[in-house]
C-alpha cells in the first residue's frame, strides 16, 4: 500500500504551509476562513498529512453538513492516499466499521478518518462511539457555523479531541452572538483567525479566475411584502428594550430564518 502523499506533484501552495504552521503556534486549534475555490479541503487534509508525517499515524473526524460533502470529502482523503475512511449519516450502516476502528486503535496504532454530518454527530448512536476516539485525533468541522447551532452547540462543552480545525469562507453567524462565542472558544480563535485567505488575495495572485460581476436588483412581489412586514412586526415583540438586540429564544430563530427565506 503506498503512504499518504500530497496529491499535486507541485506541493503545498505557501498560504497553505502558513496554515499548517499557523495552526501548530495556536495550540494546533483554529479556523482557517478561506474564500470558496482557494482550496480548504486540501489546506485541512494537508494539516493532518504533516501530523501523519510527525506520528507515523493518521487519526482525523471530519465534520459535514450534508451527505453529498461527505462524498467529496471521502473523493479527496482518497487523492491523499488515506485509508480506513468510515463515512456516518443515517444512509448507510457504519456501526460495526467504527467499532472495529475503534478497538483497533487501543490495541495497535491504526490510522482512520471518519467523516460524519452534523445531523449524525448529536445521536447517541455516534457519541457512544466518539467519545471512545483517542484524544489526539484531528477534529476538522467543515461549514464551521454549523457549529453554532443549538443541537451542537451543548456538545462542544464536551468534545475531548484536541486538535481542531474549522473551516468556512464565512465562519460567522448572522444574528447568533451566543453561537459565535462558542464556535471561537471551541476553536480558540477569532477574527482576523489563524488562517484568513480572501477571494481578493486569491484572484491577485492568480489562484482564482479573474470574472466580472453584475449585481441584479430583485424586489419582493406584493405578497412577499406583506409576509416580511408581517414576520418584521412579530420580531419587534422581541427586542430586548437594554440591550436592542432579539432575545434568545427558538421563537425568534425561526421567525429569523422565515424572514429570510422571504428574501
Amino acid at each position: 500500500r503506498r503512504s499518504p502523499r500530497f496529491p499535486y506533484k507541485e506541493g503545498a501552495r505557501e498560504y497553505q504551509v502558513t496554515a499548517y504552521q499557523n495552526w501548530l503556534q495556536n495550540g494546533s486549534k483554529g479556523i482557517f476562513a478561506m474564500a470558496t475555490g482557494t482550496g480548504k479541503t486540501i489546506t485541512a487534509l494537508n494539516c493532518l498529512l504533516n501530523e501523519y508525517q510527525r506520528e507515523k499515524t493518521y487519526k482525523a473526524l471530519i465534520v459535514v453538513p450534508t451527505t453529498a460533502l461527505l462524498e467529496q470529502w471521502k473523493k479527496e482523503c482518497l487523492k491523499f492516499n488515506y485509508r480506513n475512511i468510515i463515512t456516518v449519516s443515517s444512509k448507510e450502516n457504519w456501526n460495526d466499521n467504527l467499532a472495529f476502528a475503534n478497538t483497533a486503535t487501543k490495541f495497535i496504532d491504526t490510522s482512520f478518518i471518519v467523516i460524519v454530518t452534523y445531523a449524525s454527530l448529536g445521536k447517541p448512536k455516534f457519541q457512544s462511539h466518539f467519545t471512545q476516539l483517542p484524544k489526539e485525533t484531528l477534529l476538522i468541522a467543515d461549514e464551521v457555523h454549523n457549529m453554532g447551532s443549538q443541537g451542537i452547540l451543548k456538545l462542544l462543552p464536551n468534545i475531548h479531541l484536541e486538535k481542531r480545525i474549522g473551516l468556512s469562507a464565512t465562519p460567522n453567524r448572522k444574528f447568533d452572538e451566543e453561537g459565535n462565542d462558542a464556535i471561537e472558544t471551541f476553536f480558540n480563535d477569532k477574527y482576523p483567525y489563524v488562517v484568513s485567505y480572501s477571494m481578493k488575495q486569491a484572484l491577485e495572485v492568480g489562484w482564482l479566475s479573474q470574472y466580472k460581476y453584475y449585481p441584479h436588483v430583485v424586489s419582493l412581489n406584493e405578497i412577499e411584502l406583506k409576509e416580511y412586514i408581517r414576520i418584521s412586526n412579530q420580531l419587534l415583540m422581541h427586542i430586548d428594550p437594554k440591550t436592542h438586540t432579539y432575545k434568545k429564544s427558538t421563537l425568534v430563530d425561526m421567525l429569523l430564518l422565515e424572514r429570510k427565506r422571504i428574501i
